[in-house]
């Protein structure tokens, strides 16, 4: 139950980030903001989640922190697809995108069971 409870936390953080981001974001764009440096700035703070959420995911994990990181990829890929599905542009850049994200939760997941 101790586990479920601590995967729930770290994908409530993944979300809250998220949100807190979008938000900051968009008053950011507001206040006028340059929309290519918006974007950087997206990609950089969920790039980072990723890694954050995978290596804290990784640290927790008993054995195969890679596979462990995957699933953790594939499941906030997910929730990120379906926050932003109402206004997406799906295309070919956005799989790659997608791909890259599981990466990197998969890569931070690696790196915090080798740091236990």
């Amino acid at each position: 139950m101790k586990k479920i409870i601590n995967k729930f936390k770290i994908y409530i953080i993944f979300l809250f980030i998220v949100l807190i981001s979008s938000f900051l974001l968009s008053f950011f764009n507001i206040l006028g903001m340059s929309n290519t440096i918006s974007k950087i700035l997206s990609i950089i703070i969920i790039s980072t989640t990723y890694l954050v959420v995978g290596f804290i995911n990784g640290k927790n994990a008993n054995s195969k922190g890679y596979i462990q990181g995957f699933k953790t990829g594939i499941l906030l890929t997910m929730l990120l697809f379906i926050l932003s599905l109402f206004s997406f542009n799906f295309n070919t850049k956005t799989i790659i995108y997608y791909g890259i994200l599981i990466i990197l939760s998969t890569i931070g997941s690696t790196i915090g069971i080798n740091k236990k």
